[in-house]
C-alpha cells in the first residue's frame, strides 16, 4: 500500500513529458510543411516572372505585377525581391534587344517561422531562366502580346 502511494501523480508527470514533446514534434512538422510550401510558391513566382518576361517587353510594369499575383502566402513579398536579367548565348548579361534568354531572380526574401516565434531565415536566391521568345512583338498587329492586369 505504501508503494502505490509515493507513485502516485507519476503518470500525470511522464504524460505531461510525452505530451510537450509530441507536441513539439507536430509544430515542427506543421512548420516544414509550411517551409516547403514557401518555397514551391517563391520558385512559382520566379517560373511565372520569367514567362511573362520572355513574352512581354522588357520596360513593362505588368510582368511583375502578373508575376505577383497570387502570392498572398508570401507575406513581404514585393517587386524590389524580384530581379530580371536578360543574357547572351554565352551568359554574359545584354540589352533587351540583344538577349537570348532571360532569367529572374527572387532574392533576399525573409521568412518569418511560427515555430520557434521571432526566428526569420532568408531563402536562397531563386533562379528560372528561358529562352526569349517575342518579348512583346506580335508582327501582325504591331501591338503587345502582354497580358495586362
Amino acid at each position: 500500500m505504501r508503494r502505490f502511494l509515493t507513485q502516485r501523480g507519476s503518470v500525470t508527470v511522464e504524460f505531461a513529458v510525452a505530451g510537450l514533446l509530441l507536441l513539439m514534434l507536430l509544430l515542427a512538422v506543421i512548420e516544414s510543411g509550411r517551409a516547403i510550401f514557401i518555397w514551391n510558391s517563391a520558385a512559382e513566382i520566379t517560373r511565372r516572372a520569367a514567362r511573362l518576361a520572355v513574352v512581354c517587353p522588357a520596360a513593362d510594369s505588368a510582368i511583375t505585377t502578373l508575376a505577383l499575383r497570387g502570392s498572398r502566402g508570401l507575406p513581404g513579398l514585393a517587386p524590389t525581391h524580384l530581379q530580371f536579367r536578360y543574357l547572351s548565348l554565352g551568359g554574359g548579361e545584354v540589352g533587351a534587344a540583344a538577349a537570348a534568354f532571360v532569367q529572374v531572380v527572387l532574392r533576399d526574401y525573409r521568412v518569418a517561422l511560427l515555430f520557434p516565434y521571432g526566428y526569420h531565415y532568408t531563402l536562397p536566391p531563386l533562379r528560372t531562366t528561358l529562352p526569349v521568345e517575342s518579348l512583346g512583338y506580335l508582327p501582325d498587329s504591331g501591338g503587345s502580346g502582354c497580358p495586362h492586369p
